[in-house]
Formats: C-alpha cells, sequence, structure tokens
C-alpha cells in the first residue's frame, strides 16, 4: 500500500518560503521605500519660507548671545579697573559713571519726547500699503522690511516726522514685519485708504520714478 501523499498547495496560496521572506522583509530586512512626491510651487515657496524662519530666529538668538556676553565681559573689565583703583579714583570712577548713565538717559527721554511731538503735530508722511495685495511675497517681505527701516530711522532722527500707515485692513500680513512689532511703533494706524483721511489736493507722491525733484514743502499743508 503506497504511503499517504499529502495534498498539493493551492495554486492562490504563496508557497511557505515567500512567506517567511516577507515577514523577514517586513519585520528584520529593508523597509518598503516611500513614493517620492512632487511638491507644488506653493508648498516649495512655504518650506522655505519655514526654513528662512527658521534660521532667522536663530541667527537672532546666536546675535542676543553674543550681545550678552560682550556686555558681560565690559562689566567684569569695568569691575576690574575699579577694584585696582585707590579710593580716592574710586569715588572719581563712580561720579563719571553716573553723569554717562544720566545724560544717556536724558538724550533717550528727549528723543521720545520728539517723537512724541511729531506724531501729534510734525510733518504728515504716509505710507500706502493698498498695493500690497498685488505684490508677489518676495515683494511682499521686502515693503515689511523697508517699513521697519522707515521707523528705526524716523525714531532716531533729529526732526522726525507723523508716520501714517494707511490701507491697513486690507494689507496682507505678509507685507508687516513679523511678530506684528509693528503695533510697537509710535505712527497713525488708518483702516482706509490715502484719500480717506487726506484732502486729495493737498498730497504730494513721492516715488523714485518721479522726474521731479521736491525742492520745498508747504508748512500749511504739511501739517
Amino acid at each position: 500500500m503506497d504511503a499517504a501523499q499529502s495534498p498539493a498547495p493551492h495554486d492562490d496560496q504563496p508557497p511557505t518560503t515567500h512567506a517567511t521572506a516577507e515577514s523577514t522583509a517586513h519585520h528584520g530586512g529593508a523597509q518598503p521605500t516611500v513614493p517620492f512626491q512632487r511638491l507644488s510651487k506653493a508648498e516649495k515657496r512655504a518650506r522655505k519660507a519655514e526654513s528662512l524662519k527658521e534660521r532667522r530666529v536663530k541667527k537672532r538668538e546666536h546675535q542676543k548671545q553674543g550681545r550678552k556676553k560682550r556686555v558681560e565681559g565690559r562689566r567684569e573689565e569695568h569691575e576690574a579697573r575699579f577694584q585696582a583703583m585707590c579710593p580716592e579714583e574710586q569715588a572719581a570712577f563712580k561720579l563719571a559713571d553716573k553723569q554717562s548713565r544720566d545724560r544717556r538717559y536724558n538724550e533717550v527721554v528727549e528723543q521720545s519726547h520728539r517723537v512724541d511731538e511729531a506724531l501729534k503735530s510734525g510733518l504728515r508722511v504716509v505710507m500706502d500699503l493698498s498695493y500690497g495685495s498685488y505684490m508677489d511675497p518676495k515683494e511682499q517681505k521686502s515693503l515689511g522690511r523697508q517699513l521697519a527701516r522707515c521707523w528705526g530711522s524716523n525714531r532716531r532722527a533729529a526732526v522726525p516726522v507723523s508716520l501714517h500707515l494707511a490701507a491697513l485692513d486690507t494689507c496682507p500680513a505678509a507685507c508687516l514685519p513679523e511678530e506684528e512689532v509693528h503695533l510697537k511703533w509710535k505712527v497713525h494706524r488708518c483702516a482706509g485708504g490715502v484719500s480717506d483721511h487726506f484732502v486729495k489736493d493737498e498730497l504730494v507722491f513721492l516715488s523714485p520714478d518721479s522726474p521731479h525733484v521736491l525742492q520745498e514743502l508747504d508748512p500749511a499743508k504739511a501739517r
């Protein structure tokens, strides 16, 4: 009598060796490759902007740490010089240091007062932000940096002006400085357009493309 033979495997059942190989591949072998995904231009711009923002944050933190180290170094040098002096020299050093601090403080207070007065009654300069929606992302970022430079120059100017930001209600957020630092500026914020807040006949539009040079200002119309 012939020995009983095991039935042949069914056609749609994979061989045991294949199953073992597949199990090995999933648990201990090579991982399955992730299919390549092509990014759209908008996604590429978003990733680039995010990467640029991260680098900028790291750069600011590095600069902050550098300033902190320099301040600590000057403080240590200051203390070393002071300890090397005799009592009379220490007294004179303290007096000179106090006078220097008071002078710098008074300069800051006076400059802040000039900016406050200019905001109330100074020469009015309006920055029209109504064109922000027509700009591409690169131009919008450039506009934000220009606004920051304008404010930085004005708050240090010997004769500051009264800055106005017009059309803020329609201006894209990308046109404004990051982290909403403009909310701390001493400027007038206008929700409407330029013509909604100023007499049209009294406006003088400034542009680097104009062939005309502004020679004088009418004080009666500048305030």
